[in-house]
């Protein structure tokens, strides 16, 4: 298996329009006898949004495949990501668990205004997003979101439903807003979310993997100009 640090901008599969300079497509060029159990994941275990930089595991035979699917369906490969938001956090730590699906209007978009109650509806499923506040200056705030479920969007989703949308979020809610307050989102071209840490036990040894990744230039250079209030023993 290997740990890509993907950068913003890469699809991860080919889709209709976009059928070459996709994560998959170097994994093949790199790694021509890799094996795969899926003709379309083939050797992605899971996703990072074109938009989403970061970590991302990938595996290059049909024995490891097997092994990182059957741990992320278990939930213990431990996701975490960096983001800015819009608003101010009056809490440092929060639970978001709600229903979660696709929205009817939007087939590309995700809802999850949803009570608990209401997963027995066999397309509604459990969301569980924990939210803990790195630090907050001029009504936007940096937050570490720990993934307990992994559902499509789902970080954009719970920030936009509690009214904190992830910064430069056009799709869920927030670009148009900080156009028109803050002359330092040019900075931005893309929305604020990295995957920044994942921690997974290995496949031969069972060891605890621990991996980090720095904050990317273009979300570091707009965390500077902020210049943002950090919580003591905080890094980021």
């Amino acid at each position: 298996m290997l740990v890509i640090n993907k950068s913003v901008g890469i699809t991860t599969y080919p889709k209709i329009g976009i059928y070459s300079n996709t994560l998959i497509n170097f994994l093949i060029y790199f790694f021509p006898k890799m094996q795969f159990i899926d003709s379309i994941k083939m050797g992605l275990v899971h996703r990072l949004d074109r938009d989403t930089s970061g970590l991302i595991v990938c595996v290059k035979n049909i024995k490891a495949s097997y092994f990182f699917n059957k741990e992320f369906k278990n939930r213990r490969v431990i996701k975490t990501y960096l983001s800015f938001c819009l608003g101010f956090f009056g809490y440092f730590n929060k639970g978001i668990i709600t229903g979660y699906k696709r929205c009817y209007k939007n087939r590309v978009k995700y809802i999850s205004n949803f009570k608990i109650k209401e997963l027995s509806d066999s397309v509604i499923k459990l969301a569980h997003s924990r939210v803990s506040v790195i630090g907050s200056k001029r009504g936007v705030s940096l937050l570490n979101v720990y993934l307990i479920t992994g559902r499509t969007h789902q970080i954009r989703v719970h920030l936009s439903n509690i009214n904190k949308p992830v910064l430069q979020d056009i799709f869920y809610g927030s670009r148009i807003v900080l156009k028109k307050k803050y002359k330092d989102i040019w900075l931005l071209d893309r929305y604020a979310l990295h995957s920044n840490i994942l921690e997974f036990f290995h496949l031969k040894s069972g060891e605890l993997i621990f991996l980090k990744v720095k904050m990317p230039d273009d979300l570091y250079i707009f965390f500077l100009r902020l210049k943002f209030w950090i919580k003591k023993g905080l890094t980021v």
